[in-house]
């Protein structure tokens, strides 16, 4: 609790200085359980997280911003860890860390930012796109250099990453110590990723993305929307694809540092994910209905990529962290030779007077040939923002439940069911 104080301290002086500055962020209280089917996880325990920034405009072109990242523990020692899993970087208690510090320099259609900045794209983001994105604690950035432009037809987005701090870290790693534990197993000094978005009529939108991690991976993805409205009836259909080749050169390497990671025998190699949603929504409510199916083998995204349709929770596991497991921490619809089936629900309740009251109710199978037994995820949501003079202020409800749970994994057992829980009030400025 003394590091959140002196954060927030630092932060109001910082401001005081400031006079032009602008403050924003969240304070956020999480109460989080977690229990599997044997009891040998029967957890409960409560973070407080804070993210506060000021941004500060020099001039008509270059503005910058900082923001600083807390989260520590209330109640015992451990309590930080079983929902951030701050262990695996020797800080239980929780942290502390500068985690945005960049300079931006903006024209009419085109910036560019320089420095520690959240980046979100389905390849890696700083806030996963899984349906428990909104549960996680705090924002994972990049150390990166970002350049975004507006064209007359569609727009580019262009980033060269050098490091990652993940959402449950206070540490920069290099992105290859980040994936394996260590430094010297991967040689990784960038990830390079080129994005393009047009839309083709007023009806149909696409997205273009190629990722390259040195020695590691060769990333490309794309999908595409279509959107018709009739009677007041939305349909939206989609489709997405994503190939991706490990380098020849690293095949022996990655393979054997995966096996080590596991324990056992582990293949890494080339594969790919394909996949097709329809929604249908009218006066707030949504249904929507997904399946993908990937290749041979597992989709490496060790940055919090999220691009599946199927994909309930987010990719390495459900809030843990992913430090020197990132060649096999893969569940649900990234594993190998999955066919994935999503059913969602989604409901705004404003068309029946309680503005700011939505709910997700969701299910997805994940039947995995290599797997004795088909896994599936069942989500329960419930977020209520307030307004008026508590607006800003968001209560969150969130329950998750694993079936038969057959991923390479550290956090849980095969074959275990597994159930999480999480409340949280957020305030948001």
């Amino acid at each position: 609790m003394k590091r959140a104080i002196k954060g927030i301290a630092l932060s109001l002086v910082a401001i005081s200085t400031l006079q032009a500055a602008d403050l924003s962020g969240f304070v956020k209280y999480m109460n989080a359980g977690a229990q599997n089917q044997d009891k040998t996880i029967d957890k409960e325990s409560s973070v407080l997280g804070i993210e506060l920034g000021i941004s500060e405009q020099f001039s008509d072109k270059f503005s910058g911003k900082i923001t600083g990242m807390s989260v520590e523990a209330l109640g015992d020692d451990n309590s930080c860890r079983r929902i951030i899993d701050s262990k695996a970087y020797n800080n239980p208690d929780g942290f502390t860390v500068l985690g945005e510090a960049y300079i931006k320099y903006e024209d009419d259609n085109s910036e560019i930012t320089v420095g520690r900045q959240k980046i979100n794209t389905p390849l890696l983001a700083s806030n996963p796109t899984g349906m428990t994105y909104q549960t996680l604690v705090l924002s994972g950035t990049f150390e990166a250099l970002r350049y975004q432009k507006e064209l007359d037809s569609g727009s580019i987005d262009f980033s060269m990453i050098s490091k990652y701090k993940q959402r449950t870290s206070d540490k920069f790693y290099d992105l290859g110590e980040n994936i394996t534990g260590n430094t010297t197993a991967l040689d990784m000094d960038y990830v390079a990723m080129l994005g393009y978005s047009n839309s083709i009529d007023k009806n149909t939108e696409y997205q273009l993305w190629a990722l390259k991690a040195e020695n590691l991976t060769n990333t490309v993805y794309g999908d595409v929307n279509y959107k018709i409205k009739s009677n007041g009836v939305n349909i939206d259909f989609a489709i997405q694809g994503l190939d991706q080749s490990i380098d020849s050169n690293q095949r022996n390497i990655v393979t054997t540092e995966a096996t080590q990671q596991l324990n056992e025998s582990k293949t890494v190699d080339d594969s790919s994910l394909v996949g097709a949603k329809v929604s249908v929504s009218k006066n707030g409510s949504k249904l929507m209905l997904a399946a993908t199916k990937t290749g041979d083998n597992q989709i490496i995204l060790p940055w919090d990529g999220t691009p599946a349709f199927t994909k309930i929770c987010v990719t390495n596991g459900l809030t843990r962290s992913i430090k020197g497991k990132g060649l096999t921490n893969y569940a649900g619809a990234y594993a190998a030779n999955t066919n994935a089936l999503k059913l969602a629900y989604i409901q705004d309740f404003s068309k029946f007077g309680v503005s700011g009251l939505k709910s997700v109710i969701a299910y997805a199978k994940y039947d995995t040939k290599a797997a004795t037994v088909d896994q599936s995820d069942k989500m329960i949501y419930l977020t209520y923002e307030l307004d008026g003079k508590l607006k800003g202020l968001t209560a969150t409800a969130a329950y998750t439940k694993i079936d038969n749970f057959n991923a390479d994994t550290w956090i849980i057992e095969d074959g275990q069911e597994y159930e999480h829980y999480k409340l949280i009030l957020t305030y948001s400025f």
